[in-house]
């Protein structure tokens, strides 16, 4: 697994070093200009969990996974390699862009804010719903699932609203959901309870995604 790691980080250190230094520059400078850590973690997820699929994505684009494949290895050990990886990015691109935001010149936000219990559990909730479905798509679809994934959030977008106009629901308020959950998490189980159960649930979700991925996988023809 560490060698596919490896191989992944060597082959793609000019994608990783563009979008790997983008995204927390950025998300370090506009989450610093809020007030709110909310949004920074919602959005920030986004920009960190299309990260791997970019970098992954420049072997799709040159058909190259069965030459991958030509070497002693399995697809399960490849799977497994790349959904491991993809989180070491995500933590990493997550962490510099937190630090940014604390120490960015005329920034709003304060450590407690950006690193409080709360903020970093809609991160990870906010990236595990994020990549656990977009790798499997990926890995059926190569980067065309990206794009399908992208297209599919515009409409479901037009769809909430549609319904706003319909039943008085608007996207905002399907979106602050999220954050109201995890908030009454730690309301009820405290700091440490709310983040092992939600860490407990993510891990779950993330193990039934890397089911589907191996298994679709396994399948793939090249």
């Amino acid at each position: 697994m560490l060698n596919h790691m490896l191989k992944d980080l060597r082959l793609n250190r000019r994608g990783l070093l563009i979008f790997g230094s983008f995204y927390p520059l950025y998300m370090g400078f506009f989450g610093s200009r809020l007030s709110t850590p909310t949004i920074a973690a919602i959005l920030g997820a986004f920009l960190y969990g299309i990260v791997p699929i970019i970098i992954f994505g420049r072997e799709d684009r040159f058909k190259a996974s069965g030459f991958g494949l030509s070497l002693p290895t399995t697809r399960r050990e490849v799977i497994r390699s790349r959904y491991l990886l993809s989180w070491i990015l995500m933590a990493v691109c997550y962490l510099a862009a937190s630090v940014l935001m604390v120490v960015m010149p005329g920034g709003k936000l304060g450590l407690s804010n950006v690193f409080a219990v709360r903020t970093i559990l809609i991160s990870l909730t906010s990236m595990t719903l994020l990549f656990s479905t977009l790798m499997p798509l990926f890995v059926w679809l190569g980067m065309a699932g990206l794009m399908a994934f992208l297209v599919a959030i515009q409409v479901l977008g037009i769809v909430f609203m549609l319904l706003r106009f319909v039943v008085g629901r608007s996207v905002i308020a399907v979106v602050r959901a999220l954050p109201r959950a995890i908030t009454a998490a730690v309301d009820a189980l405290g700091p440490a309870g709310a983040a092992a159960a939600v860490v407990a649930l993510l891990v779950l979700i993330n193990v039934i995604s890397l089911a589907v991925s191996t298994r679709i996988f396994a399948k793939k023809e090249f």
